[in-house]
């Protein structure tokens, strides 16, 4: 079946990280050095192709791509589980999606934190304006929060929102982010959206209400220091497949499970 629209969402993939995905098995560097993925970072690149290999071969007569927020690792916190300066990140992100963006009819890209993102998103921003990213009102590549209609289907793409980390308060923060947008839209007399696409705690959840659905995408990171720090779970991987026909969404929570931990033998 030749789908209306397909559309592969996408975030939190943290290039140039030492424990996320790697911009290729070997990168040189500006002064010729050469890194090398580590085992951990091949299987999330193994991943990462196959996620693409599945969208690329799902027929549609229009596609598009959403990276909802922050290419890139960046230089932050002082850490050290990082490969190079931002802008090194920033080039490893643009020659790692140029291919998949040539494949499209359209690039949508969200602004991510501060943190790894640069302030107000810059780093997002030069990677969206290198891929010739869809304009906001006011020019730019990028923007905090896109509202996207596929065929009928209106998307509400934003990178942030609360934690919810913990088991038993698992499930909190896409309920409430659901139902303030849906009475919020309802407060202003506007269309709440059909489709609600969040990211940057790395951990997939979905809930639905009425006509609404909140998503939160997978990320292509790994557990670094800060997570092990607080606790937190061995998440999957992965992004998000959706297709429109008809004037109806079917969205496909695409995931790789990473190996469980290994117990040891005294």
């Amino acid at each position: 079946m030749r789908h209306a629209f397909k559309v592969a969402v996408v975030s939190d993939l943290h290039i140039g990280s030492t424990v996320a995905l790697p911009a290729a098995r070997e990168y040189v560097l500006p002064d010729g050095q050469r890194l090398h993925a580590s085992p951990a970072q091949l299987w999330v690149l193994d991943c990462w192709n196959k996620f693409w290999a599945e969208f690329h071969k799902l027929p549609a007569k229009r596609s598009a791509i959403i990276v909802n927020g922050e290419f890139c690792e960046g230089e932050h916190h002082a850490a050290q589980q990082i490969s190079g300066q931002a802008e090194v990140m920033e080039s490893m992100a643009i020659e790692l999606m140029r291919k998949h963006v040539s494949k499209v009819d359209k690039l949508y890209v969200v602004r991510g934190s501060g943190a790894h993102s640069k302030q107000q998103g810059m780093t997002d921003e030069t990677v969206a304006r290198e891929l010739g990213a869809a304009r906001n009102a006011s020019g730019w590549r990028s923007d905090y929060r896109w509202r996207i209609e596929v065929g009928g289907v209106l998307l509400d793409v934003a990178h942030h929102i609360s934690g919810g980390g913990v088991p038993w308060t698992a499930g909190n923060n896409v309920r409430r982010a659901l139902m303030t947008t849906v009475l919020r839209a309802a407060e202003r007399g506007e269309r709440a959206p059909d489709i609600m696409l969040r990211a940057h705690v790395h951990q997939p959840a979905t809930f639905e209400f009425g006509h609404t659905r909140i998503f939160i995408t997978p990320s292509f990171k790994l557990r670094d220091e800060y997570s092990h720090k607080i606790g937190a779970s061995l998440a999957p991987i992965g992004g998000i497949f959706i297709t429109v026909d008809n004037g109806a969404a079917n969205v496909v929570v695409r995931t790789f499970q990473p190996d469980r931990e290994q117990v040891t033998k005294l």
